[in-house]
Order: C-alpha cells, then sequence, then structure tokens
C-alpha cells in the first residue's frame, strides 16, 4: 500500500471504494490499484504487483503475505529484511 499516487506505472481505480483496516483499528479508504516499480540495492527495477492506493497513509506499507504469494522468500536477519525471489536476486 503506498500514499504515493507518482509510484503507480498504471492506474486503475477501485469503485466501489475498498477500504483498509491498520493495527490501530483505524480504517482508511483505498482509491486505485496497480503495479508499481521499486529500485534494488543493487539498481535493477522490480515489480509488485496489486498494490493499493491509500491517499490517507503517511508511509508506504509491505504485505509480507502478499510478497510470499507472489513466489518471494523473506528473510528478517541482522535488522534488515531481504526479499529474493526463486533465483536469490
Amino acid at each position: 500500500m503506498t500514499p504515493n499516487l507518482d509510484n503507480f506505472c498504471v492506474y486503475n481505480a477501485i469503485f466501489p471504494t475498498q477500504y483498509v483496516f491498520l493495527g490501530d483499528d483505524s480504517k482508511h479508504p483505498s482509491s486505485g490499484e496497480s503495479t508499481i516499480s521499486i529500485m534494488t540495492f543493487e539498481r535493477e527495477l522490480r515489480e509488485i504487483k496489486d498494490v493499493l492506493h491509500v491517499p490517507s497513509l503517511t508511509k508506504n506499507l509491505l504485505s509480507m503475505k502478499k510478497i510470499v504469494i507472489f513466489g518471494y522468500k523473506v528473510l528478517f536477519q541482522n535488522n534488515k529484511c531481504i526479499i529474493s525471489n526463486e533465483e536469490g536476486k
């Protein structure tokens, strides 16, 4: 989820509005969904699919469950979160 509209490659509006509930029980409307591109530490572009646009957020939020569903591995080690594909990249 991201509040930044500029992060989206293509933007698909959601109708009717979907709501996201956060850990503090706050309710936030999502107005769109699409794919975003992110730059890795190796300076390679990677895509994350089905990202929600939630304008009322103040930070980006990444769902580890969704990352794993898309076939990535998640490792928390030495105060870092390492996300890699099946090739270890």
